[in-house]
C-alpha cells in the first residue's frame, strides 16, 4: 500500500518538480559553472530516468508537460553553449585582425590534420 500511494504521489508530482527545476535553471543558468551545469545535468537525467521508468502512467496533459519542460532545458542548454560561443567570437574580434587571423588558421589547421588519415 505504500509504494502505491509513493508512486501516486511521484506520479503527481513529476510534471511539477520538473517544471520547477527548468524554471530555476533558466532564472541562473548564466552564472552557472561547469560544476553546476554536471550537477543540474545530472539531476535532470534522474527525472528523465523516473519519466522513462513510468511514462505509460502518466495522462496524456502530463506527458505533454513534461516533454515541454525537458525542450525547454534542452534549449537552455544550447542556449547556454551558444552565448560562450558568442562571447568567444566577441572576445576574439575585440583583440583585433591579427587575433581573428590567427584564431582562423588555427582552426584550418585542425581541419586539415583532422582529414589525414594515419595508417
Amino acid at each position: 500500500m505504500m509504494t502505491v500511494l509513493l508512486f501516486f504521489s511521484c506520479k503527481s508530482t513529476l510534471p511539477k518538480r520538473m517544471d520547477s527545476f527548468v524554471n530555476s535553471v533558466e532564472q541562473s543558468y548564466k552564472s552557472y559553472t561547469q560544476e553546476d551545469w554536471d550537477i543540474a545535468k545530472e539531476k535532470f537525467q534522474k527525472l528523465k530516468e523516473e519519466y522513462k521508468d513510468n511514462k505509460d502512467n502518466f495522462s496524456e496533459d502530463q506527458k505533454k508537460q513534461i516533454n515541454s519542460a525537458i525542450t525547454k532545458f534542452n534549449v537552455i542548454m544550447a542556449k547556454s553553449g551558444f552565448d560562450d560561443v558568442i562571447e568567444a567570437i566577441e572576445d576574439i574580434c575585440s583583440k583585433g585582425v591579427d587575433k581573428l587571423e590567427e584564431a582562423y588558421q588555427y582552426v584550418k589547421n585542425l581541419t586539415i590534420s583532422d582529414s589525414t588519415s594515419i595508417e
